[in-house]
């Protein structure tokens, strides 16, 4: 877990790296997904 508003780096990569400028954004294997979305986040698991 990254705190963007602590450490500059991770908001660069955030907004750069993601295009992203939303909380939370989660990386799984190079898929990203924003905002909190449980079933996605089930599928890249493998939990579903």
């Amino acid at each position: 877990m990254k705190d963007v508003t602590q450490d500059p780096e991770s908001l660069r990569e955030l907004v750069e790296d993601h295009q992203s400028r939303a909380t939370p954004t989660i990386v799984v294997d190079g898929t990203v997904v924003i905002g909190f979305d449980p079933e996605q986040l089930e599928r890249l698991l493998g939990l579903s």
